[in-house]
C-alpha cells in the first residue's frame, strides 16, 4: 500500500519574514510596501506606530533600559530574514530609527539577518554617516518593481539555506 502526499508550494516554503523599519508606518509609500509585501505573503513586522500618528501598545516594551530581558525591538528584529527601512522625510533625524537600523546592523554583522535594503521613493538616500555606511542596496522607487527585488533577493535566501 503507497501512501501519496501533495505538498504545495507554499507548504514547502519557509515563512519569509521582512522587518519594515519607519519612523511613519502610515505613510502612503511605507503603507503601500507593507501591505504589497503581505499580499504575497511575506510575514512583515513593523515598528510601531508613531504616536503623532495614533495609539500603538508596543511602546510599553519596546525598548528594555534594564538590560535584563529582550526588548520587543530585539524580538521583533531578531525574527527578520530581512530588514527594509521605509524612508520617510524625519527619518534621518530620529533615535529610535537609529536604535532599529543599529539591532538589525548587529545581525547583519553576525550573519543572521540576510538582507538589509532602504525603500525611499520620496527622497534621495538617507544623510546620515551610519546610514550612508549600512543602506546601500536600495530599492526601486517603484512598488512592483521593489516587490520584484525582495521576492528575487528571498529566491537567493533560499537557496542559500
Amino acid at each position: 500500500m503507497t501512501t501519496s502526499y501533495s505538498i504545495t508550494a507554499k507548504q514547502n516554503m519557509r515563512e519569509r519574514t521582512i522587518f519594515v523599519s519607519s519612523e511613519r508606518v502610515n505613510e502612503e509609500h511605507v503603507a503601500l510596501l507593507i501591505h504589497r509585501l503581505r499580499s504575497e505573503d511575506f510575514h512583515v513586522m513593523h515598528s510601531p506606530r508613531n504616536p503623532l500618528d495614533g495609539k500603538d501598545p508596543r511602546w510599553a516594551d519596546w525598548y528594555n533600559w534594564d538590560d535584563l530581558d529582550a526588548s520587543r525591538l530585539e524580538i521583533e528584529i531578531g525574527q527578520a530574514d530581512m530588514f527594509i527601512v521605509g524612508v520617510t522625510a524625519g527619518w534621518d533625524s530620529s533615535t529610535w530609527m537609529m536604535m532599529e537600523l543599529s539591532a538589525a546592523v548587529k545581525r547583519r554583522e553576525c550573519g543572521e539577518l540576510h538582507e538589509l535594503l532602504y525603500y525611499t521613493p520620496i527622497m534621495d538616500t538617507p544623510t546620515i554617516p551610519m546610514a550612508r555606511r549600512y543602506l546601500t542596496d536600495r530599492l526601486p522607487d517603484d512598488v512592483d518593481a521593489a516587490l520584484e527585488a525582495v521576492q528575487s533577493r528571498f529566491a537567493k535566501i533560499d537557496f542559500m539555506l
